[in-house]
């Protein structure tokens, strides 16, 4: 199908622009976006959204990857902590009238899900990229699903429905059948990176879930802005105890270009 050859098209080509400027990077991205866009409205009926749901975690880890060879994303604690305050500050631009919005009652379960769904999986993401290949990436990241699916069921009592498991399957092969001319995992002492990326998506499943059940009627924005906001010191306070030096920020340029590889990635990834 069309809007899947646009998306491995990008995959494969991302992996030779590693050195690319974060300006060529966002181009190639935002350039594919709007073929699958226009394909997808187009030809309607060859396309489902399965084909975009397969594909998405594959390019953004490819992504991910190329930062995590940049300067400043050897510090996997300056990762994540640069991605979550960049993330914030683009939130609060265009979201910070949706906090008026949000109950009390409700910014418990925010605060919860900001831990589980973006602070936690950020560091552990993060970590994992410096010894694992993105391809391995993607297919433990696309366990979220059947995590949800299975905590769904077994904390919250949700309905099982064959269609729901069916389809978790098919993603989730889906991912597999993308990335299976790369996709290896070396035997060794950082074999073990790999849990790290199993345990961001069991994190990630418990964010989905509590969402769900116990955010229904809250904005998506003002979910997704309390949660950075909820975050912001620890990260602040992480980013703090790592030495970064925010002197290299104007005196390196390979710093400030890691940054903006950091940028694309929290505004797109996130």
């Amino acid at each position: 199908m069309e809007v899947k050859c646009y998306l491995i098209e990008f995959k494969r080509s991302i992996s030779v622009t590693l050195y690319a400027s974060p300006v060529a990077l966002t181009t190639a991205l935002m350039a594919s976006m709007f073929k699958c866009f226009a394909s997808y409205t187009t030809q309607a009926v060859l396309v489902s959204k399965s084909t975009v749901a397969e594909a998405t975690p594959v390019v953004f880890w490819r992504f991910f990857s190329i930062v995590a060879a940049h300067p400043i994303a050897q510090v996997p604690l300056q990762l994540g902590s640069v991605r979550i305050l960049m993330t914030t500050v683009v939130l609060t631009i265009s979201g910070w009238k949706q906090l008026k919005k949000i109950p009390i009652s409700s910014w418990k379960w925010i605060v919860f899900t900001g831990f589980f769904g973006t602070f936690f999986p950020s560091y552990l993401f993060a970590f994992a990229e410096t010894a694992i290949d993105s391809s391995v990436a993607a297919v433990l990241n696309g366990m979220t699903p059947l995590f949800t699916l299975i905590l769904g069921i077994v904390v919250f009592k949700s309905e099982l429905k064959w269609s729901k498991t069916l389809g978790v399957l098919i993603g989730f092969g889906g991912t597999l059948i993308l990335v299976s001319n790369e996709f290896s995992i070396k035997s060794g002492s950082d074999s073990w990176y790999a849990l790290l990326v199993v345990i961001a998506a069991f994190c990630y499943s418990i964010n989905v879930n509590v969402i769900k059940y116990k955010l229904q009627g809250v904005s998506a924005l003002g979910i997704a802005l309390g949660n950075f906001l909820a975050i912001l010191i620890p990260a602040l306070v992480v980013l703090f105890i790592s030495n970064f030096s925010w002197t290299s920020v104007i005196t390196d340029p390979t710093v400030s270009t890691s940054l903006g590889y950091i940028f694309v990635l929290a505004f797109f990834g996130t």
